[in-house]
């Protein structure tokens, strides 16, 4: 079987994050901070849950600076979120945010996308300390 491929891509300005909420698809973003950076390990994280579900995710999966996107023109979705070190996941369908995940919590960042890769108009917000 070949290995699956996860394609993470960086969203490195507001333009280029208001037009990935512009996508019919599930976005699933990481924010980080300038200090920090995207956590090392989500893309081998990732690739594992692939690999689990048999195929390919039901979603995008981006990065974005969270402290360069609050205060641009476009970022006003992200202002609500901390500057931390630690991971912020923020999922968005259809330019609406449907879930959070806090931390680096794989089983509950798997719940949320399978919740909402299909056709949801709920909104959740799923935190871990």
């Amino acid at each position: 079987m070949a290995a699956l491929q996860v394609k993470v891509e960086e969203l490195g300005d507001a333009g280029t994050f208001a037009e990935a909420l512009k996508r019919d698809r599930l976005q699933v973003i990481e924010l980080y901070t300038a200090w920090t950076g995207p956590t090392a390990a989500a893309k081998t994280a990732w690739r594992k849950l692939a690999v689990d579900m048999g195929g390919p995710l039901p979603c995008d999966l981006s990065t974005a600076c969270l402290d360069r996107m609050q205060g641009a023109p476009g970022g006003e979705p992200l202002a609500a979120f901390p500057l931390t070190s630690e991971p912020q996941w923020v999922l968005f369908k259809r330019g609406k945010q449907v879930a959070a995940v806090t931390g680096m919590d794989l089983p509950q960042l798997m719940k949320a996308v399978q919740r909402f890769s299909a056709e949801t108009p709920a909104v959740a917000r799923e935190t871990e300390c």
